[in-house]
Order: structure tokens, then sequence, then C-alpha cells
């Protein structure tokens, strides 16, 4: 039996209009696990409400402390709050154990902050991330969201991340911290799902900036071999809404600026 799981940064949203488009996209992809990215507190109980009606009957979203929004998670199946990675904005970072019907799923929903304003606290988020999933997990385990990263791939396979940046900034606590986690996490039974199925021989992107000509594949999915992945792509169509005119550049009626994530997986019953 397949289990679908879909990440989307929603990209702050509240008009009424454009939050029934997300909605109704969410709806039509019949999914399992969802996490969602930019998520405001005023419209927590519209998406709380619907994705209950739709089946995903169990939905957290962290607090907001410090951002204007907060990431959340929904599941078809119970939902019990862990907290494992230590980050400086605690609505940047939700983890949760999924109760499925293949054993328990470590789920970690994630929005590395933009380290053109935040440099520090992107920093210190990937830090975070990396010291509590490097290790080897006796769970099948999950990590995806908005990353803000890397700043481009080659079609040799080679990653460029914002790791430069971060040294000059910060010196030794910012070197590599993008790439290990990107690229490092492979090494701890986190590889990037959409990489593993399509290598580096397909560009792709899934954020589109409102403001200049530039996009970037900052939405990602890591996740355990024992999930058994089978497809991983991007849902240009769900960002675009009704406006079909060019998917692979931000326009005016847009529902996001970025494209959600999907991931297929066929995993074992427990």
């Amino acid at each position: 039996m397949a289990m679908k799981l879909m990440s989307w940064n929603v990209d702050g949203r509240t008009d009424k209009t454009k939050l029934r488009g997300q909605l109704s996209r969410i709806e039509n992809e019949n999914i399992d696990i969802l996490a969602l990215q930019e998520v405001k507190p005023k419209t927590v109980v519209d998406f709380t409400e619907k994705l209950v009606e739709i089946g995903l009957e169990h939905v957290k979203a962290a607090p907001v402390i410090q951002r204007k929004d907060s990431v959340l998670i929904a599941c078809r199946w119970s939902l019990e709050p862990v907290d494992v990675i230590e980050a400086p904005w605690r609505e940047s970072v939700l983890s949760m154990i999924i109760h499925s019907p293949y054993g328990e799923i470590e789920i970690h929903a994630i929005h590395a902050p933009n380290g053109s304003k935040n440099r520090r606290q992107k920093i210190d988020t990937f830090n975070g991330i990396y010291k509590a999933l490097s290790e080897k997990s006796k769970r099948h385990r999950i990590l995806c969201g908005d990353f803000n990263s890397p700043q481009e791939e080659y079609s040799n396979g080679h990653v460029l991340t914002f790791d430069k940046k971060n040294e000059e900034f910060d010196g030794i606590e910012g070197r590599d911290c993008e790439r290990r986690v990107i690229c490092g996490l492979a090494n701890y039974d986190l590889a990037d799902t959409y990489r593993e199925l399509h290598r580096y021989g397909k560009a792709q992107h899934s954020h589109f900036n409102k403001n200049k000509d530039t996009r970037g594949r900052f939405d990602h999915v890591f996740s355990s071999r024992s999930l058994n992945l089978q497809k991983c792509d991007y849902l240009h169509s769900l960002r675009k809404g009704n406006n079909n005119k060019c998917l692979h550049r931000y326009e005016k009626g847009d529902l996001s600026d970025h494209s959600p994530i999907y991931a297929i997986y066929e995993p074992e019953a427990s």
C-alpha cells in the first residue's frame, strides 16, 4: 500500500480566495502526510478544519513566538510531539512521531531562515538539524520543508551551497553548515529523495522569486531507505492555480512562490 507525503511553503497567504485555492489543491492530492511552511496564525484554524475534513485528522502547528508564521504537520495517523532539533526560532522546526501502519515514522518539518537577512539564525538552524539527525535511527525518518538552500546544482553532481558566505559571516561555525545537511545526512540514511531518483542530469527549481527573475531548488524531502521510495517530484501546477501561463516563473495570481514537493513510498506494514 502506498503512502504519500507532500511538503509546501504556502507563502503566508491570508487572502480567502487563495487560501481556498491552496486547500482545494491539497484535497485533490490524496495525501497521507502533509508538511506546510509559512502558515500564518490567523489561518491555522482554516487549514485545520479543512485538513480534518479531508481525512488528515491529526494536525499540529508550531506556536508563533518570534517569526510571523510557522510550520504545520497534518497526518491520517496519530501524532506524538518530540523535541529533537534545537533551533533559534522554535516556529521554524516541528518534530513529530507518526504512529503509522508501517511503524513509527519520525518526521521533521523545517523552514530555514533566509540567510540574506538572518544569517546567524540560518547557521544555527542548520547546525541544530545536523547535530540532531547525524546518527542512524531504528525508526523510519523524514526531513522535509523549505531549506533556502542550495544556491545552485550542476549536472556533474556538484552542489553549491551558501556556505562560503556563512563562513565569511561567522567563521568556523558557518563553514559547511548547509552542506552537512543537504549532502551529508545521506551518510545517516537521510538522502535527498528527489536526487536519489532523478540524479543531477535534470535541472529543477521550486522557489520563484517574486521581485527578481531568479529561482532555486529550496524545497526538499530527505527520507530513510526503509520507507521504500517510489516517486518524488514537484507539483508546479499546484503553485500556479488557474494561472498556467508559465510554470517556471512567478506571476501575479499564483497561489505561492513555492511549488510543493511530493514523495510516494511503499513501506512494508509493521
